[in-house]
C-alpha cells in the first residue's frame, strides 16, 4: 500500500478527530491518568483513520470494478475484430467480433496460430505486417483474405500496432468485404466497358463535367495518329483540334444537350490529327450522370 502524502493525512486525522468527537464517549474509560487517556484517545482516533481508509478502499475498488466492466462490454461488443498476438503470431486475447470473424468460439482461439485463418496466399502479407511491427516499425496495416469451412470467405482489412512493452502486437480487423466486393464489380464492369469500346470499331472519349477531366480510348488516340500515352486528360485535347470552321456548331449543339433541349448530342465536324490533315467524324454523346459519353 503507497503511504499516505502529509496533506491528506492530516486531512485524514481532522476527519478522524471530528468523527471521534461526535461519537459518544465509552463509560468504560473513567480513568484519570492523563497519560492513559491520551493514549486511548490516539487509538481510538486510529482506528476512526483506519475505517476511513477502507471505507474509501471500498469506493475505489467498486469505482475500479465498474470501470473494468465498462471497459469489458466495450471491448467485446464493439462492432470492430480486436486481436492481441505474440511475437510467434499466437492469439492471446480477442474480443466478440474478432471471434465472429474467424468463425471460432473465443475460449478456443487463445493459443491459436491467427495466420492459419486466412487463405494461404495471404499470409504472407501477415507475416511482412508483423515482422515490420515487431521491428520497431508501428502502425502496420494489410488486406486479407479470411476462409473458413463453416462460413463465407471474407476481406479483413487489419490495423497493428505495437503494444506498451513491446511484445505484443495490437490488432484491429475491419469487414470490409462489402468493399472489396464493389471494388472488384468495378474492375469488372470498367473491363467489359472497355471490351465494348475497343470492340465495335468506334473511338470513344468520356467527359466528367464536375471534375473537368476526360477520358479518350486508345482506339480514338489511334484514329488521330497518336500512341496511347500522347493526349492527356484534359476537354481541350478534344476541343483545340476541333476544326475552327466547325467550333461553333459544335459548341452549340453540345451547350443545347446540356441544358436539356435534345435527347442526344450529335455532330459532324473534322479533328486536327498528329500530321496537320483533318478527319472527318461522327460525334454522338448522351449525358450520364452529369458525365458525358461520346463515341
Amino acid at each position: 500500500m503507497k503511504p499516505t502524502p502529509p496533506n491528506e493525512k492530516v486531512e485524514l486525522r481532522r476527519r478522524a478527530e471530528a468523527q471521534r468527537l461526535s461519537q459518544k464517549p465509552t463509560a468504560n474509560h473513567q480513568s484519570s491518568d492523563p497519560v492513559l487517556l491520551r493514549a486511548l484517545h490516539e487509538l481510538q482516533v486510529h482506528q476512526v483513520e483506519l475505517e476511513m481508509q477502507n471505507e474509501e478502499l471500498r469506493t475505489i475498488r467498486d469505482e475500479l470494478e465498474v470501470s473494468k466492466s465498462r471497459y469489458s462490454e466495450l471491448y467485446n461488443f464493439a462492432p470492430t475484430g480486436y486481436l492481441t498476438l505474440d511475437r510467434r503470431g499466437r492469439i492471446t486475447q480477442s474480443n466478440l467480433t474478432a471471434a465472429s470473424m474467424l468463425s471460432t468460439e473465443r475460449d478456443q482461439l487463445t493459443n491459436q496460430t491467427f495466420a492459419t485463418y486466412l487463405v494461404e496466399s495471404d499470409r504472407p502479407l501477415l507475416d511482412e505486417c508483423l515482422g515490420l511491427l515487431f521491428d520497431g516499425k508501428p502502425i502496420q496495416n494489410c488486406t486479407v483474405g479470411m476462409e473458413s469451412a463453416t462460413a463465407p470467405n471474407r476481406t479483413v482489412q487489419i490495423n497493428a500496432n505495437l503494444s506498451a512493452d513491446g511484445l505484443e502486437g495490437l490488432l484491429v480487423m475491419e469487414d470490409v468485404s462489402a468493399l472489396h466486393q464493389t471494388t472488384e464489380a468495378l474492375k469488372e464492369s470498367e473491363a467489359r466497358w472497355q471490351f465494348a469500346i475497343n470492340g465495335s470499331g468506334d473511338g470513344a472519349w468520356d467527359w466528367d463535367v464536375d471534375k473537368g477531366t476526360v477520358f479518350f480510348s486508345k482506339l480514338l488516340k489511334e484514329m488521330l495518329g497518336y500512341s496511347d500515352d500522347e493526349i492527356g486528360h484534359e476537354l481541350e485535347e478534344w476541343s483545340g483540334r476541333i476544326h475552327p470552321e466547325d467550333r461553333p456548331s459544335v459548341m452549340a449543339d453540345l451547350q443545347a444537350h446540356l441544358d436539356g433541349q435534345t435527347a442526344a448530342y450529335t455532330n459532324e465536324h473534322r479533328l486536327r490529327c498528329k500530321n496537320g490533315s483533318y478527319l472527318w467524324i461522327l460525334d454522338r454523346g448522351l449525358v450520364v450522370s452529369l458525365s458525358l459519353i461520346h463515341i
